[in-house]
């Protein structure tokens, strides 16, 4: 009984023994494990980090790939994913960026094109070839794209084809998001674009472009402004028909005070009380944002006083039907040298439906079709889009109406 005993116990204690080693052995195997999970979460972190470190700014025109690095990253820290799914991910991600990177610098034309309300329909889309004509350029340096400008053709807006940059204030994607931009072969690229109109208006209108980019060795039609102004003249077409507009030294915001006077004049309304030195201009920078030009000295018929942003004045392309200078200075003169106020009305020079917009006869002007000075051109046959005719209505009074500046001076009139 006593060696039964013994033995039992050397039997229980050789068991426990065992199964300690057994568990022991499991312990370890599980420590190993979660180690070597660490070690491979903690890889990949880096590898991610890495990235995006090394690429942010190739990530900045790429909110897409952005997002998608952003998302894997959480997913990471928050242990969401496994890692294996991780690891390819980021793989392919890597393979992305790479590919980005190997766009090479130079001149871009875009040769194809969808736009469609939401990335669903643009995938089922087929591309439409682009013409020559009215065809965007764009200009990528250091793998990164900046949208350079459009070729315009003959239009009610002018009569020369001609290149008109459009990126001279560099901020051409403040109203734009890359999506996702790829090479498609050795030369080309595909770009997708959110082009959403009007973002965070009552009149949104969500859209989405899909460009394929192709290498060019020039733009066509690519004139400065000085060679347009130099054709115009030759032409004798649009505002350059005009006596007093074609004197105008265009780029010179005090020959347009000089032109507006006499304009006046022709219409029955004196001001020639007026001079340079009533006139106080203020240049505004790239940065300014509120407005591409604006009027401050509203209720004071002695004095003038309008900002311009100054990259606009001396970039915007010279047009003889409606040039952008000319344009705006009749606006803002219109409001500082007249006293007139926006009309929500269409087809006159002081239309503009922001700024508490004014009303004459009824709501319905605010339906009607928001044509504003820079939809009026010269000499057009339809007299809603008529300059001559909105400048005769504007000098004479008609459908016009007047700040009340005994109630108080308007302050600064942004157009």
């Amino acid at each position: 009984m006593i060696i039964h005993r013994c033995f039992l116990a050397l039997l229980l204690l050789l068991l426990f023994s065992c199964q300690k080693d057994f568990y022991l052995d499991e312990l370890n195997a599980a420590q190993a494990e979660i180690e070597r999970i660490n070690a491979h979460k903690t890889n990949l972190e880096s590898q991610l980090n890495s990235l995006l470190e090394q690429n942010a700014t190739l990530l900045s025109q790429n909110s897409q790939l952005s997002q998608h690095l952003t998302e894997l990253q959480t997913a990471l820290e928050e242990a969401t994913i496994s890692l294996e799914s991780a690891e390819i991910l980021l793989e392919e991600y890597a393979q992305q960026l790479i590919l980005l990177a190997g766009i090479r610098d130079g001149l871009y034309k875009r040769t194809q094109i969808k736009i469609a309300s939401s990335l669903a329909i643009l995938d089922t889309m087929a591309y439409t070839p682009d013409k020559e004509i009215f065809t965007s350029h764009y200009q990528i340096k250091d793998s990164l794209i900046t949208f350079w400008g459009v070729v315009r053709d003959s239009s009610a807006f002018n009569s020369l084809p001609y290149f008109q940059e459009l990126n001279y204030r560099d901020n051409y994607y403040a109203t734009r998001t890359v999506i996702d931009q790829r090479l498609i072969n050795a030369t080309e690229f595909q770009l997708v674009l959110d082009i959403t109109q009007n973002r965070g208006e009552e009149n949104e209108e969500v859209l989405f472009a899909n460009l394929i980019l192709s290498p060019s060795e020039h733009i066509p039609f690519q004139r400065t402004n000085a060679e347009l102004l130099k054709e115009y003249r030759e032409l004798g077409t649009g505002i350059f028909s005009d006596s007093i507009y074609a004197a105008i030294d265009f780029f010179d915001p005090y020959s347009h005070l000089d032109a507006f006077i006499k304009d006046a004049a022709r219409h029955g309304v004196d001001i020639s009380h007026l001079n340079a030195s009533d006139f106080e201009l203020i240049w505004e920078p790239d940065d300014f944002d509120d407005a591409v030009g604006y009027a401050f000295k509203a209720c004071n018929p002695n004095s003038i006083g309008i900002g311009l942003r100054k990259s606009d004045w001396n970039n915007e392309s010279i047009r003889d039907f409606n040039d952008f200078r000319l344009s705006l200075m009749w606006h803002e003169f219109g409001h500082d040298i007249l006293g007139l106020e926006h009309l929500c009305q269409g087809g006159h020079i002081m239309t503009g439906r922001h700024q508490d917009p004014q009303i004459i006869n009824s709501q319905e002007e605010c339906d009607s079709e928001h044509v504003n000075i820079w939809g009026l051109t010269y000499d057009n046959e339809d007299a809603y889009r008529n300059f001559q005719r909105a400048t005769k209505n504007m000098f004479e009074g008609y459908f016009q109406k007047q700040f009340e500046c005994l109630s108080g001076k308007p302050g600064i009139i942004y157009d």
